[in-house]
């Protein structure tokens, strides 16, 4: 509790008001601080980023893609380590709407494949995946992206999904806490190029 002997700004106030406020005593008087509110969720766009770090580690450990020469010499001139180098170029690239490398830096093939169809599946049973995704190409890459406008454009903040060839379609839950219609869309990466395909934009009402 707060306890005030004069003004809130003056030099007595000491404490916290609403758990929010911060008073402390310092050599000129009390100053108020604003205590942040602790995150109680992961977010979901740093979840789906953390699957895009989660793939730049499975290359790394299986084909060991940081040790390439663009890598090391770009790590040598940083004086980080070849893998901090090679998540530098993963991340740099998600920011820019461009799949992680796959391959070295100077073989990229940034074709594009044909337009995804997104739909849901109404009659999908419970618990199974209610997303139908059209075509289905085993050796894609897949983001989801819920967006609060028609006109908004699908990106890394919010990307909500993300997974790789490995994993099944998709059985999507409304992202927690949005209430209302939202428009969600797909990205499907190609292994061998950097592109995206965008999907449609489904409206999804909840």
């Amino acid at each position: 509790m707060v306890k005030v002997t004069a003004p809130l700004m003056s030099h007595f106030a000491a404490g916290t008001l609403g758990s929010t406020l911060q008073y402390r005593r310092g050599p000129g008087g009390s100053i108020a601080l604003t205590r942040p509110t602790p995150r109680k969720t992961t977010p979901l766009a740093l979840r789906a980023n953390a699957v895009i770090v989660q793939q730049a580690w499975m290359l790394m450990r299986d084909y060991h893609i940081q040790n390439s020469p663009s890598y090391a010499d770009f790590a040598k001139l940083q004086s980080i380590s070849n893998e901090s180098a090679y998540l530098h170029f993963c991340l740099a690239r998600w920011r820019r709407w461009a799949m992680i490398p796959f391959e070295y830096p100077d073989s990229f093939d940034d074709s594009t494949c044909n337009e995804t169809a997104l739909a849901f599946d109404l009659g999908a049973p419970a618990s199974t995946p209610n997303i139908a995704i059209n075509p289905w190409i085993p050796d894609d890459f897949l983001t989801l992206h819920v967006l609060f406008s028609v006109s908004e454009t699908a990106g890394p903040k919010n990307c909500v999904y993300a997974h790789n060839f490995l994993d099944p379609q998709v059985l999507l839950n409304p992202p927690h806490g949005i209430t209302g219609a939202f428009y969600l869309q797909a990205a499907s990466w190609k292994l061998s190029g950097s592109n995206p395909t965008l999907s449609n934009k489904l409206l999804v009402t909840v």
